[in-house]
């Protein structure tokens, strides 16, 4: 698509007729990396309506929409709570290849309005290489925020740093227990259960690996040796099982998953 042809479709996110600017998120999200570079450059002088079209098309982009970084940091200083919101949950999306922005997210946890705060929480909560810096952070606001709404997401993403006997675990524990929890942070929170569950299993299983490995090393009985191979390549299998296990419940952690926080429930 020539520039001026996509020009004319970006035009179209302006249209009063929602259908139609369906449309036209639709089409761009599937041109993916090719759409970002005009968007960009719209995304800074748009109405906010536009701007908001634009940035809801990078949480769908996710990874795709990276080089959109510095604009997506300067959103998230933006006057409008929606648009300061929408830009965190592009950075839930990317990930960890959004660490850049990690200091705008930490700032972004004393916005004034929940929906900011728990959106920047969640997108914290993916940032591992940079959890050394951002846990004592997020336990700090967890005792100090009174939104219940915010406290999951700060909790839910301490827990997802630091492992199952976090203190962001805790709170989701003593959250649940008051059912204090709505139906999607339940599941979430079992979610969470359930990946550390596997990931236990998953360490007990290669430590296993490794200390018949270790013994299979020192025998010159080959009858035995052949048995500990033996043994060796079942845990390699069930090893592998785990890890697939472990991608499954990741990936139901997804963006339309946690869509239901963004709308419904700050």
């Amino acid at each position: 698509m020539e520039e001026q042809q996509l020009m004319k479709l970006v035009d179209k996110l302006s249209s009063e007729n929602s259908e139609v600017r369906q449309e036209v998120v639709v089409t761009l999200v599937q041109m993916g990396e090719l759409a970002v570079p005009l968007l960009r450059e719209v995304l800074k002088t748009a109405d906010k309506q536009v701007r908001l079209e634009i940035i809801q098309i990078f949480v769908q982009l996710g990874e795709k929409a990276v080089t959109a970084i510095p604009e997506l940091r300067i959103a998230l200083q933006d006057k409008m709570w929606e648009i300061r919101s929408e830009a965190a949950w592009v950075f839930v999306a990317m990930g960890e290849k959004a660490l850049e922005a990690v200091p705008d997210l930490i700032k972004a946890l004393n916005d004034k309005h929940t929906r900011v705060r728990s959106a920047a929480a969640w997108a914290l909560g993916g940032m591992d290489p940079k959890a050394a810096v951002i846990t004592p952070i997020l336990t700090s606001k967890i005792k100090l925020e009174k939104d219940k709404e915010v406290i999951f997401h700060l909790a839910r993403s301490l827990a997802n740093l630091e492992g199952k006997h976090s203190y962001g675990m805790i709170q989701l524990q003593e959250m649940f227990e008051k059912k204090e929890l709505l139906g999607w942070q339940i599941n979430e929170y079992e979610r969470l259960k359930q990946k550390f569950f596997i990931q236990q299993l998953l360490e007990e299983t290669d430590d296993s690996i490794q200390t018949i490995n270790d013994l299979a090393a020192l025998l010159e009985d080959s009858e035995r040796k052949q048995k500990l191979l033996k043994e060796i390549a079942k845990l390699n299998k069930q090893s592998k099982k785990l890890k697939t296990e472990l991608e499954k419940v990741n990936e139901q952690s997804s963006i339309g998953v946690y869509t239901l926080s963004r709308y419904d429930q700050c």
